[in-house]
């Protein structure tokens, strides 16, 4: 166990290193570091992740499933008779966004906090079309809200989609906000639908799989728990005035109304409300400790509260021996 706990901490080592530079070169090279351990990690592990056996029985019975991109990247695999190619591809597409990002903003914090709290770099070993898909989502929030390039919007919200459809419910929120140029009114319509949805939710779902039965898969009941939901909140809370990006608050507390509400029903739905928590992505933690005028009594906590939250959601998942994640091999091992 002490292997992969060291093997998961490397990269987070990496960044905090990376966090003490301050000219522009070294920042960006740290970063370039961390980014390529984070993806020889999650791109190279042989057996790691609850879904990793049910990837490799897809791939043996070419079940690609309905997204573009699993479609092409599990052809890909095949052509060379080589698995793991498909979970390096996956790696390589979660991992070049925020690299990307990072280096655009020369901001660490967006690496460290992708690597720190728990819907991003930790969900990367399971839920690999997800974490792929969200990285362009979050790219798509970006432009909407920082470039305002609605060419490089589209194109980023469409390859996030062809990944995955759930974020379809995501990026319909996006486009709404920019429609409506985020508007009070456009808010009030977006919750609306929210509350409506919460109110009829399992009625609903029940309606959409007589359409769409592949919705059975995704309640199967896998438990997420409050206590992440309300330490999601208590993130919420914090970062409230310090997330330098329009609707960032909005955004978040339009997933954690999803998120609650998902909760009754157990389900993996839970998942939908990770999009709505990118903005966390901007998240400059020290701005807490200089709003408070206590940063140099509590620098420490600066790292430490989202460290915490890692190993706090690496635990919990390597207590279930099936997930692997205490077992971690490499494929060239």
């Amino acid at each position: 166990m002490l292997f992969s706990v060291t093997i998961y901490s490397l990269p987070i080592l990496s960044i905090l290193v990376t966090l003490l530079f301050k000219k522009k070169p070294d920042l960006i090279l740290g970063m370039l570091v961390t980014c390529l351990i984070a993806f020889f990690i999650t791109g190279f592990r042989d057996g790691v992740g609850f879904d990793y056996i049910s990837y490799l029985d897809n791939l043996e019975n070419e079940s690609f499933g309905r997204d573009f991109w699993h479609f092409v990247l599990s052809r890909f695999a095949l052509a060379f008779n080589a698995p793991s190619l498909l979970f390096i591809s996956y790696s390589f597409f979660t991992i070049v966004p925020i690299f990307y990002l990072s280096k655009k903003e020369v901001n660490p914090w967006i690496i460290f906090n992708f690597l720190t709290l728990p819907w991003f770099f930790i969900e990367s070993f399971t839920v690999i079309r997800q974490l792929a898909s969200m990285s362009f989502s979050l790219l798509a929030y970006y432009e909407m809200r920082s470039s305002k390039n609605l060419l490089r919007f589209s194109l980023f919200a469409l390859m996030s989609f062809m990944f995955h459809a759930s974020s379809a419910v995501f990026l319909l929120t996006l486009i709404t906000l920019r429609l409506f140029n985020s508007s009070i009114n456009s808010k009030f319509i977006i919750l609306g639908v929210l509350i409506v949805v919460s109110l009829s939710l399992e009625s609903f779902i029940n309606y959409l799989i007589n359409y769409f039965p592949f919705i059975l898969f995704y309640l199967k009941g896998y438990e997420f728990g409050i206590t992440l939901a309300l330490i999601t909140f208590g993130l919420f809370i914090i970062s409230l005035g310090r997330i330098p990006h329009a609707d960032a608050s909005f955004l978040i507390m339009v997933g954690l109304i999803i998120n609650f509400t998902v909760l009754n029903i157990d389900s993996s739905l839970v998942r939908l409300s990770w999009y709505f928590y990118l903005p966390f992505i901007f998240f400059r933690w020290h701005y807490i400790f200089y709003y408070l005028r206590c940063y140099s009594i509590f620098r420490p906590m600066l790292v430490a509260i989202p460290i915490s939250l890692f190993y706090l959601a690496l635990f919990i998942k390597g207590a279930d021996t099936e997930s692997g994640f205490f077992n971690y091999n490499f494929i060239f091992f």
